[in-house]
């Protein structure tokens, strides 16, 4: 049998200069893919880059990772839009999920 794929948490967090926590994006690594299962910034601070400041920090680190892909999923109501700004592609969409009217978007990335 060869060698089982290891999974690698990667994880960044932004901090203010007191050290509070502003942002932050976690995913994990496995076999050629990155999945980020969430990025946040401190809604105060939406639209001022730090989202994507925190993306090319993981981009970053799936390129030395040798990965070909990113992968994440977004609701309607939340950052669809950002998403499609920063390269990534729609390849899937679900509706009236987990509502009546909300999509969940299904986004990937070739690297």
């Amino acid at each position: 049998m060869g060698e089982e794929p290891i999974i690698e948490h990667v994880r960044y967090i932004l901090r203010s200069s007191t050290d509070e926590i502003i942002g932050g994006i976690a995913g994990v690594l496995y076999m050629d893919c990155l999945t980020i299962n969430l990025l946040w910034v401190s809604e105060e601070l939406r639209g001022l880059g730090y989202g994507k400041k925190l993306l090319n920090e993981v981009e970053n680190i799936a390129k030395l990772r040798k990965c070909k892909m990113i992968l994440l999923d977004t609701f309607s109501f939340q950052a669809p839009d950002f998403y499609k700004r920063n390269g990534f592609q729609i390849y899937s969409i679900l509706e009236n999920c987990p509502v009546q009217k909300v999509k969940r978007y299904y986004f990937k990335k070739d690297l």
